[in-house]
């Protein structure tokens, strides 16, 4: 099946995957339609993947971006793949579940530098962090995504459970050194 994107050469393709609720959530939907269209970056060009509420609004109001709609499964795999670059305006995601599936397609990640994005990307590396979002896209777009995938790959349920358990174990080590300490008094 061909790419999801067609465009002329020399236009980036960034995406954006979320729920489409202004002012209900963290993810500032309208900040980042205003920052691409503020900064006028003929170069790149939005696709937003999701559906909400306010989608005919925002349909409306920013005709120059490619609203796709709710996508899942190989579809929305398909979208990722396709990207240059993945933008997350959010402050609020607890995890950000969606930056390693957007690195393990090889895209990197321009986002925030708060909690979520910096729990799962390699600031310099497989995205950047910014709190200034027009320039972390403009960096992104120029990452390796071979390496945004060979690290996403590296977040797997077995890596992050063997992590856990290396807490715990370090946790329990600590725990009975301080009661031997308490005790030795």
């Amino acid at each position: 099946m061909g790419s999801v994107f067609t465009l002329p050469a020399r236009r980036f393709r960034t995406v954006w995957i979320s729920d489409v609720h202004l002012g209900t959530t963290g993810c500032k939907v309208d900040y980042l339609l205003d920052l691409l269209r503020a900064t006028e970056c003929d170069y790149l060009y939005l696709h937003l993947v999701g559906d909400g509420p306010d989608l005919p609004m925002l349909k409306r109001r920013y005709p120059g971006v490619r609203f796709a709609g709710f996508r899942f499964g190989s579809e929305l795999s398909r979208y990722l793949a396709a990207a240059d670059g993945f933008v997350f305006p959010s402050r609020t995601d607890t995890f950000g579940a969606v930056l390693l599936e957007a690195m393990a397609c090889g895209v990197p990640v321009a986002a925030f530098p708060v909690t979520g994005p910096c729990d799962v990307v390699f600031n310099g590396e497989t995205g950047i962090l910014d709190e200034d979002l027009g320039a972390a896209v403009r960096a992104a777009l120029s990452f390796d995504g071979r390496r945004c995938r060979a690290y996403a790959l590296g977040h797997t349920w077995e890596a992050a459970t063997a992590q856990f358990e290396a807490h715990l174990h370090q946790n329990t080590r600590s725990s009975n050194l301080r009661t031997a300490q308490q005790e030795a008094r």
